[in-house]
C-alpha cells in the first residue's frame, strides 16, 4: 500500500491598495498547462508557442498525483509583442487542458554569477 502525503503552500502579496499597479509593458509570464497522454500532444503546444514567437526561459513536467503518465507543464515565457502572446494564450486553450497564468511581470536583468 503506497500513501502519498500532499503538501501545499499558499502565499498572500499584502500591499495597500494605493500602492498596487497593474503591470505594463510585461514582456515575461508564467504558466502551468496539462496535455494528453498521446504522442505529439506537448509538441502541438510547444509549437503554438514558436509560431508565436514566444521563447521558453524554463520548461518542468510535474508528474499529476493519481494520474499515471500525466504531467503539468511549468513553463516561463518571453515575448517582444504581447499580442504574439496573448494570441498564443488563446491558442493554447484549444489544444492543452488545465491552462493556468500565475502572472504577467517585466523580465528581471540578469545577473553574472
Amino acid at each position: 500500500m503506497k500513501q502519498i502525503s500532499l503538501i501545499t503552500q499558499d502565499f498572500f502579496v499584502i500591499c495597500r491598495k494605493e500602492d498596487y499597479k497593474i503591470p505594463t509593458q510585461t514582456d515575461k509570464a508564467s504558466l502551468r498547462f496539462e496535455t494528453a497522454h498521446e504522442p505529439g500532444s506537448l509538441v502541438k503546444a510547444l509549437e503554438v508557442l514558436k509560431n508565436n514567437e514566444i521563447n521558453l526561459t524554463k520548461i518542468q513536467s510535474i508528474p499529476i498525483l493519481g494520474k499515471p503518465y500525466q504531467y503539468s507543464i511549468h513553463i516561463d515565457a518571453e515575448w517582444k509583442d504581447h499580442r504574439n502572446f496573448l494570441k498564443a494564450i488563446e491558442q493554447l486553450r484549444n489544444v492543452t487542458t488545465n491552462l493556468f497564468q500565475f502572472g504577467e511581470y517585466k523580465k528581471g536583468e540578469r545577473q553574472g554569477l
